[in-house]
């Protein structure tokens, strides 16, 4: 006896046709029951005629019209055992024996699958109160040697672990398409919470079973299931499961693996799922830290127990979270859960890979907040506490002023590129937050930013849109303190200019390779960009490092490839105020250098010759 697999359907409904033949009403069945429940020593036996009965439920459960007779006799004898006989099968399951327990579990799971009617009336019926329900959810412990995630035989139906029988049990009262029976399930925290919060010690073929089943009820469009339930549903031990099954990399577990990763990623970006907030309330999220409760606070504990460095799925999990929820991107960044100290390792690189992809949604981030504050608090400046909010997330604590020193000093020079590329990123948002702080002091409302040209940028992002009309009442002369302050903050964690002089002047050096020098020139690049980042965010840095400008063009600048003649460009257009930050205005024949000296004089020649 067992449940039959599909191969075996066939077979098994031939037997149950040939029987119900001969015993329309299963009135010998009904007799055998009542013959091993007489008396307790009787009941002890009776699990291989619980089996058996299990095994007919589940034939012709279907809608097949030629099946139509024999499938009311099934139903009405499921039927007698969910309302007449339930007290015995408690007599079972509270018997504390394997076998007995595996057959009521089976033949009432068998019952409530045959149709959401009968499903309907286990739940109305079944005491789900019963204490030991917890129990038969417990995996099985595993022996010594053994894991017991390991794929049991599933046609011996008395030897498996009670908690495969109980998981039947959930699937079956879980129904597609029945929305009021799935939403009275999944209320149900003993069935829920029995299945989910240890799934990941299920075999992977359960496992499977479970998440496709999740898939369909839960998290469908037209499931019906309120947001606020999914959150209960998928709380932080559900979610720990799912991001366990996720990482597995036995070859049996990669259809669970990849279907965990689905579903992870689909409740991390979709808000209708009750986890990932909207975008109205991003704003909200300034304090998500202190909201440990709320759907930012648990989107953000879950990414930091994702092992984004090391697996690709989880990787685009956080990216994802972080474009859909920026506020929770930053502050994950904020405290990223690994190092940045920079050395020449495949994770020092994947970590600096996914904050590269992750400086976009910050910037967004930070826009975001700011708005929320003008909203809500009008033209007051913001508090302190925002303020080191922002300069948090411009400069998260990973990559502080020390980490990116050594990086951009480090002997390698694929760790010193990584390391521009990321101090480009956090100069790209701090320019960007810059420029939004004085379109709320001027009370207007900013035009949308360019996209930048920093790593990881894939898609243009609003660098502002933060509150328009509010021309009155606007305290100018707070604001621009306010900017300072945040300024002066991000100054504090930024390296200083010369470290990064001293590497461009380094990077001079001829390489012995072609692919070196091709990597070497890339550096130069984003060396020189950075330097447009200092020029046009903290340009007393490059004042008080004496830095002159015109250093930089060589007599003829054909002689630069077509990057660096572009950093030139950006470095020239910056020293010269072109984009109305910090400086005078660049002159069509010359330039004013960031220490106020006068500039080598550019004939019309040079600068044709680098556009």
């Amino acid at each position: 006896s067992g449940l039959p697999e599909d191969d075996d359907r066939t077979s098994a409904e031939l037997t149950a046709f040939q029987y119900l033949r001969h015993s329309p009403d299963c009135a010998d069945l009904t007799a055998l029951w009542e013959r091993f429940h007489s008396t307790s020593d009787s009941q002890r036996k009776a699990a291989p005629l619980l089996a058996l009965l299990a095994s007919l439920l589940r034939c012709f459960a279907g809608d097949k019209i030629e099946h139509r007779a024999f499938k009311l006799q099934l139903d009405g004898l499921a039927s007698s055992m969910i309302t007449r006989r339930l007290n015995a099968l408690y007599s079972h399951l509270s018997s504390g024996t394997r076998s007995r327990i595996n057959a009521a579990l089976a033949l009432i799971s068998a019952s409530s699958s045959r149709s959401a009617k009968l499903a309907a009336e286990v739940f109305s019926n079944f005491d789900f109160t019963l204490s030991v329900l917890p129990k038969l959810a417990t995996p099985p412990k595993a022996t010594e040697g053994e894991d017991a995630r390991d794929v049991v035989d599933r046609t011996d139906l008395l030897q498996l672990p009670s908690r495969h029988l109980f998981v039947d049990l959930v699937l079956s009262l879980l129904q597609p398409g029945e929305r009021i029976g799935n939403r009275s399930t999944f209320s149900n925290k003993v069935l829920c919470a029995g299945v989910l919060h240890a799934l990941s010690q299920d075999p992977p073929g359960l496992q499977l079973r479970v998440l496709q089943r999740l898939q369909r009820c839960l998290l469908s469009p037209d499931s019906g299931i309120a947001p606020r339930l999914k959150t209960v549903v998928l709380g932080d031990s559900a979610l720990d499961q799912l991001a366990s099954i996720s990482s597995a990399s036995k070859p049996d577990a990669k259809a669970a693996a990849d279907l965990s990763a689905e579903i992870l990623l689909e409740v991390c970006t979709n808000p209708q799922h009750g986890l990932c907030p909207r975008s109205s309330k991003l704003g909200s999220v300034a304090d998500l830290v202190k909201d440990s409760k709320g759907g930012a606070g648990r989107l953000l504990r879950l990414l930091q127990r994702l092992r984004a460095v090391d697996l690709a799925p989880h990787a685009r999990i956080v990216v994802a979270a972080g474009r859909a929820c920026p506020p929770v991107a930053a502050a994950y960044l904020a405290s990223l859960p690994y190092s940045l100290e920079p050395r020449v390792s495949a994770r020092w690189f994947g970590t600096a890979a996914l904050a590269m992809n992750l400086v976009p949604s910050v910037q967004a981030a930070l826009a975001a907040v700011l708005r929320q504050h003008c909203l809500q608090a009008g033209a007051s400046v913001p508090d302190t506490s925002l303020q080191r909010t922002l300069i948090r997330w411009v400069v998260p604590p990973a990559l502080g002023k020390a980490v990116l020193g050594r990086g951009i000093q480090h002997p390698s020079l694929l760790v010193r590129l990584m390391t521009l590329n990321l101090l480009q990123g956090v100069l790209h948002c701090f320019a960007a937050l810059l420029r939004d702080i004085r379109c709320s002091a001027s009370g207007l409302k900013p035009s949308a930013a360019p996209a930048g040209d920093y790593p990881g940028h894939d898609a243009e992002l609003p660098g502002g849109a933060l509150v328009g009309g509010r021309g009155v009442g606007v305290d100018t002369r707070e604001w621009m303190e306010f900017l300072e302050a945040v300024r002066q903050g991000v100054r504090l964690n930024l390296p200083d200019a010369q470290i990064i002089l001293a590497a461009h002047a380094l990077l001079h050096k001829p390489a012995a390779e072609e692919a070196a020098a091709k990597m070497q020139q890339l550096a130069r690049a984003r060396a020189l960009q950075v330097l447009v980042g200092y020029q046009r965010t903290l340009p007393h840095l490059l004042l008080d490092s004496k830095f002159d400008s015109s250093r930089l063009l060589p007599a003829d600048p054909r002689s630069l490839d077509a990057p660096l003649q572009l950093g030139v460009l950006c470095m020239l257009q910056a020293t010269g105020g072109a984009d109305g930050d910090d400086a005078g205005g660049l002159a069509a024949t010359g330039y004013t250098t960031a220490s106020g000296a006068s500039g080598v004089n550019l004939s019309s020649g040079h600068l044709l010759a680098l556009m």
